[in-house]
């Protein structure tokens, strides 16, 4: 048995479903988050933060929230890599995400290469 003074930290893991950034769980409603350029619920920031939020297990992620900020890792950064690649049907570079890993970011990332990848299908 450990004295109370000498007793460790419990490990922190993932955060439970619907979680804040906190690491607590709303009182209410998640709080609104604007979307960038007055995005809808199908614009690319918009479907980026569910994917985030998905992954993560915290609710209210907004556009300009941070990967790191927020407690993820290189890992989850590849993971996030991978699943908006495969939810936008283009290859996004995890390097040019990496530089500013923002909601916003990996979403203009997103748009970028589904146009990139529409004009090459185009000149072929």
């Amino acid at each position: 048995m450990w004295p109370p003074h000498d007793r460790p930290e419990p490990a922190t893991g993932p955060r439970p479903a619907g979680a804040t950034a906190s690491g607590t769980a709303p009182a209410g409603p998640a709080p609104e988050h604007p979307v960038p350029d007055g995005g809808t619920p199908g614009d690319p920031a918009t479907r980026v933060a569910a994917l985030w939020q998905e992954l993560l297990g915290i609710e209210g992620i907004g556009p300009d929230d941070d990967l790191f900020m927020l407690g993820g890792d290189s890992l989850n950064a590849s993971q996030l890599i991978s699943r908006a690649s495969r939810h936008f049907g283009a290859e996004l570079p995890l390097e040019e995400f990496l530089d500013e890993p923002t909601v916003r970011r990996m979403a203009e990332l997103a748009v970028r290469a589904q146009t990139h990848d529409t004009a090459e299908a185009v000149q072929q």
